[in-house]
């Protein structure tokens, strides 16, 4: 019973609804100390309660002075709740503070009233997580000064070592890996495929999400059990073996950050279809590493689907080629050092 109260949050929230909490806790990461503050909300997508944020930054700045720690850049992730707590921080510590924006700040307006402008204009550097949320941003929040693209990386040991060999003489194993929910779209992954021309296609979902009993019920409906495979959340190491065996992976998802599983796909030659104007829409260009489609728009990736059946061995081998090198030129160590280095260039300038 709690199992479907669950699928239907998640159906209804389009998130996937965790049911553990987390407890605060200190530990180290590279010799790096770390202390984990979680902070708890009844309603989705709501503010903290100003209580919350007020103990939270006097335990910040406790466990800080407690490590001797005294920060020259102040950085957040998520505007909420960071639009509230890193001003706090800045005028303690009388530094710059820095907002990466994971999406495009569609509801800073509603969560924050008529202080938001005021919020914003705090923050000396912000940094976008994709092209199109900053697109997005600037659309609705004017151009910023000082910015920056923080993008995610591949792990290096994911990228290390890959040796296979794609032929692409036969197109028929597809992948998708992510969570189960609607604004993923898996379902119409599965619609799309069978209006294809690729009637051998065998098509393999990883994940968890309200999705996948809806794709189980298609897959007996439709007589589809020998080629569609829901395999659920499996461990993350097991997950590499089957980009490998695999010649597309498709997430045609909205509201998608960057989606880091597109360029472990991508590191192994695996194909990506994307969405348009999306987290990776720029990091994938299409037809050169790539494809991109309308989220959720099953009519265009069956078009894609027929148009990736009809090139070439070689075309294909040419997009997966430039697949591959985009992910070896985005390790998570060359992003994170360009991540630091963009700072500290904006910094450098004091903010000018």
């Amino acid at each position: 019973m709690a199992s479907k109260c669950i699928a239907k949050l998640e159906s209804w929230l389009n998130i996937s609804v965790k049911t553990t909490f987390l407890e605060e806790c200190e530990y180290k990461i590279e010799d790096i100390p770390v202390l984990r503050l979680p902070l708890s909300k009844i309603i989705p997508h709501s503010r903290y309660k100003n209580s919350q944020i007020e103990r939270t930054v006097v335990r910040i700045i406790d466990w800080c002075d407690k490590i001797e720690f005294k920060p020259d850049v102040i950085i957040g992730h998520w505007t909420n709740p960071n639009l509230d707590i890193l001003p706090k921080l800045k005028k303690y510590y009388n530094a710059p503070i820095a907002m990466v924006m994971h999406d495009d700040g569609e509801n800073i307006e509603s969560l924050y009233d008529n202080d938001y402008k005021e919020r914003l204009e705090y923050v000396d550097i912000i940094g976008y997580r994709s092209d199109a949320i900053k697109r997005r941003f600037e659309a609705k929040y004017g151009v910023q000064k000082n910015s920056f693209y923080c993008y995610s990386g591949c792990a290096k040991s994911f990228v290390e070592g890959v040796c296979v060999e794609r032929t692409f003489e036969e197109v028929r194993n597809f992948v998708f890996v992510g969570m189960m929910i609607p604004r993923k779209y898996p379902q119409e992954i599965l619609y799309a495929l069978k209006d294809s021309d690729i009637k051998n296609f065998d098509m393999t979902y990883i994940g968890d999400g309200a999705c996948a009993t809806r794709i189980r019920e298609q897959v007996d409906k439709e007589n589809f059990s020998a080629q569609v495979h829901v395999l659920g959340r499996i461990p993350r190491e097991s997950i590499k073996s089957y980009l490998e065996r695999s010649d597309i992976f498709i997430m045609i998802s909205k509201n998608e950050t960057f989606g880091l599983v597109y360029l472990e796909a991508m590191a192994v030659g695996c194909i990506p279809i994307a969405s348009r104007d999306e987290g990776f829409d720029g990091i994938i260009q299409d037809g050169v590493n790539g494809f991109l489609c309308e989220a959720g728009n099953v009519k265009e990736l069956t078009q894609i689907i027929n148009k990736i059946n009809t090139m070439s061995s070689q075309e294909l081998k040419r997009i997966s080629s430039n697949a591959i090198n985009t992910a070896l030129n985005m390790t998570d160590e060359q992003v994170a050092k360009q991540y630091i280095e963009d700072i500290n260039k904006i910094v450098s300038c004091k903010i000018c």
